[in-house]
């Protein structure tokens, strides 16, 4: 269906009327605009809104070690996860810091097997503390629950991430020592854009590493879909997701949702 739309100049002597189709609208939204080939070539002013990325201009880049497999989850099975993770019985933990203090967590976020603590980008070890005498009540936590078809069986760490629209998470790598190699995450409810960034490239002569320049990687999660990042995904490639409300795959705007995310991870 095409809406006309009626656009009146009331400053002008004999006014003016012109009708715009909704079509019209859509495609000048949709095509590449003079703005946002000024950002591509740095010449934008600071400020001005712009189309996000879209996840088709990075296709040429490689990450090793990073797999999506799409539709991991059945819709039954998808929306039998939310209702019980999310439901009136939901263990959300209290809001924390986080390790940079820049500020507490906004989303919500439940532990399962072990607690992650954001201050100190590390698990809290309960079996360390029972040896010690010093048990920490905060270390308390539900233990892994049955993901269908989840067959890893050294994962034994799981954090579920309740992201509002619009929310995201900041660039990094998940602490080294404490999680192994090898991070699963599972997106409910809603598809995101994950965009991956390479840390090193190498060494300079003075063994030294050397940092890359613009070498990302633009990945659309979409949801009921499992992303598995191992070797140098997991290591040499921080992972975040930008805060806003759309995102472009495939050259098509896709508004956000509420999203759950269930990571999973090996405690170490």
């Amino acid at each position: 269906m095409v809406v006309s739309w009626e656009l009146k100049n009331d400053n002008i002597s004999n006014s003016t009327n012109k009708n715009i189709n909704s079509g019209e609208l859509f495609l000048d939204y949709a095509t590449v605009t003079k703005k946002s080939k000024a950002k591509q070539q740095g010449e934008y002013e600071k400020g001005e809104a712009s189309r996000p990325d879209c996840t088709s201009t990075t296709d040429h880049v490689y990450v090793p070690g990073l797999v999506v497999v799409e539709n991991f989850l059945t819709e039954a099975e998808e929306e039998l996860l939310v209702a019980i993770l999310t439901g009136p019985q939901a263990p959300w933990a209290p809001q924390q810091s986080n390790m940079s203090q820049t500020g507490s967590v906004k989303r919500r976020v439940q532990h399962y097997g072990y607690v992650f603590d954001y201050r100190t980008a590390d698990v809290l070890r309960r079996d360390v503390e029972e040896e010690s005498g010093r048990l920490d009540p905060d270390a308390n936590c539900p233990p892994l629950p049955s993901i269908p078809k989840m067959i890893f069986s050294d994962l034994n760490q799981m954090t579920l991430n309740q992201y509002k629209t619009g929310e995201g998470i900041g660039s990094h790598v998940d602490t080294p020592s404490a999680f192994g190699d090898g991070l699963i995450s599972i997106s409910l409810s809603s598809g995101i854009v994950m965009e991956f960034q390479k840390v090193t490239v190498g060494n300079d002569d003075d063994g030294n590493k050397v940092s890359p320049k613009n070498i990302k990687k633009l990945v659309y999660l979409p949801r009921r879909s499992l992303v598995l990042m191992s070797g140098a995904c997991r290591y040499e490639w921080e992972h975040h997701i930008v805060t806003r409300r759309t995102d472009t795959h495939n050259g098509v705007v896709i508004p956000r949702g509420l999203r759950v995310s269930l990571t999973l991870r090996t405690a170490l």
